[in-house]
């Protein structure tokens, strides 16, 4: 036998509906779990933010001249990308560069 049933039968009534502290309880709870997704929905889904061509820096403009006219219309997350791969191509020694750049090549033919 359920609680709202052995309440009901103490009190001589039937089992209609919850009492209304629990009512509010449950609206509690739910409005926190409510809270909670949207909490972690905000901070899980947020878009990445555009990176302006001028935050470059002169050698990163140099290397990604050819995205110069179309920066502004790239998504974020592509921009961002450029600018991270950039970066890290700048950061490499120049054996690193040639031997990327020369596994690289054959790709490059792919895609033509």
């Amino acid at each position: 036998m359920g609680i709202l049933k052995k309440s009901a039968q103490r009190k001589g009534s039937t089992p209609t509906a919850p009492p209304q502290d629990a009512k509010a309880m449950i609206r509690a709870v739910f409005s926190v779990l409510c809270l909670f997704a949207a909490a972690a929905n905000s901070t899980f889904a947020q878009a990445p933010a555009a990176t302006e061509w001028q935050s470059l820096s002169s050698e990163q403009q140099h290397l990604l001249q050819s995205y110069q006219e179309k920066w502004n219309t790239l998504p974020p997350d592509r921009q961002q990308a450029l600018a991270k791969g950039s970066q890290r191509w700048l950061s490499m020694s120049p054996e690193q560069r040639s031997s990327c750049a020369a596994a690289l090549q054959p790709m490059a033919f792919d895609a033509a």
